[in-house]
């Protein structure tokens, strides 16, 4: 039995093997005692030049070393920890979250070296120590969608190649990667190209806005690709059937195309930093009143807002969330109570949509190159 366990030990045996082995000479009683087990299999890798149990390196360990290797880590101006792929994208992949996140790139790597999932507990403490790496770094402006560098705006196009354009006076351009760190969640997806030779008034063909509301909602439509402004409310009244609900849905997928483009109003003012905290526009449907609570959230949403809870399990450790709307609008089949706080920090600008033209479907109605047809 003893030159049978140095033969298994020699060949490599694995972890899973080794305590099968161990459970099956305990209860056959093979090797008296059942420490001299420890004794061969020890001295056996030994001989073969294989390393201990001591000297393996943890799944959690791996983990950090291949995220070490791929990864350079920061801290966000909202005290977030993210990662940047030191080949490819420069785009803030936050440690936790869903596909946008550096937990399951990092369990996919792993797999892909190891031929191995990761366990949850590894993948838990790797991005413990990786947290701690990154909090030793300075603090670092995240944007989302849209930013101001150089003396140029730069928007986000929301694609795997992590491309963004470079918007300046004399015209623009998509270039390979923007001099800012954009960050994306679950509720931002991808932009359609630019094409050269458009014309604002195409824009109309799409929105079902009364033509003395025209320059009001073109104005808002450019400020809203200003980051560090202030960006007012549109409010958008009609009755029913007037095409509020598509222009909400189209004003959205121009500026910040996500899953779902347009939403019911938030249930409380935590529902609603959530929201405002992933998204670069918030299109609220069918708010038919506004509560006192929401209304002071849209006013300091207007210009700039932030929020701090304690995070999860910890008795004194807080997690800070900031957010700026980049434009919200809502819509309503009466016009909705408003009470800012301040009319230089919140004024809703409140456009009319007028008759459907010709009663048109509902179907061709979207942004261009982006029509559904049956």
């Amino acid at each position: 039995m003893a030159d049978a366990l140095r033969a298994l030990a020699r060949s490599g045996m694995d972890a899973a093997t080794e305590a099968i082995a161990r459970d099956f000479i305990k209860r056959g009683r093979l090797l008296q005692p059942l420490a001299s087990f420890d004794r061969i299999v020890r001295d056996a890798r030994s001989e073969s030049g294989q390393k201990g149990d001591s000297e393996r390196k943890s799944a959690s360990t791996e983990l950090v070393e291949i995220a070490c290797e791929r990864h350079e880590f920061g801290l966000g101006d909202g005290g977030e920890t993210f990662a940047v792929a030191k080949a490819g994208p420069r785009i803030a992949l936050m440690l936790r979250g869903g596909r946008t996140s550096l937990r399951g790139q990092l369990a996919r790597d792993y797999f892909a070296r190891t031929g191995r999932a990761a366990a949850q507990q590894a993948l838990a403490d790797a991005l413990m120590v990786i947290e701690g790496i990154a909090q030793e770094e300075d603090e670092s402006r995240l944007y989302l969608r849209a930013a101001s560098a150089g003396g140029a705006i730069w928007l986000d196009l929301g694609d795997q190649a992590g491309r963004a354009v470079r918007v300046t006076a004399s015209g623009w351009s998509i270039e390979q990667s923007a001099p800012v760190l954009f960050k994306r969640t679950a509720l931002n997806g991808p932009i359609p190209d630019p094409v050269p030779g458009g014309a604002l008034s195409s824009l109309w063909r799409w929105l079902n806005v009364a033509r003395s509301d025209q320059p009001l909602v073109a104005a808002w439509l450019a400020a809203a690709f200003f980051p560090d402004i202030p960006h007012p409310v549109p409010g958008i009244f009609g009755e029913q059937g007037r095409g509020k609900t598509t222009a909400a849905k189209v004003l959205a997928m121009l500026l910040d195309p996500g899953p779902v483009p347009v939403r019911k109003p938030p249930r409380d003012a935590e529902a609603w930093v959530t929201a405002a905290a992933g998204s670069w526009l918030v299109a609220i449907d069918n708010l038919s009143d506004i509560q006192p609570w929401l209304s002071d959230s849209l006013c300091r949403a207007v210009t700039g807002d932030g929020d701090v809870r304690r995070k999860l399990y910890t008795p004194m450790a807080s997690w800070r969330s900031s957010h700026t709307a980049g434009a919200s609008s809502s819509t309503a089949s009466t016009p909705a109570p408003c009470r800012p706080t301040s009319p230089t920090a919140c004024c809703p600008s409140t456009w009319r949509s007028s008759p459907r033209r010709s009663g048109r479907p509902k179907r061709t109605c979207g942004p261009p190159g982006a029509r559904r047809t049956r």
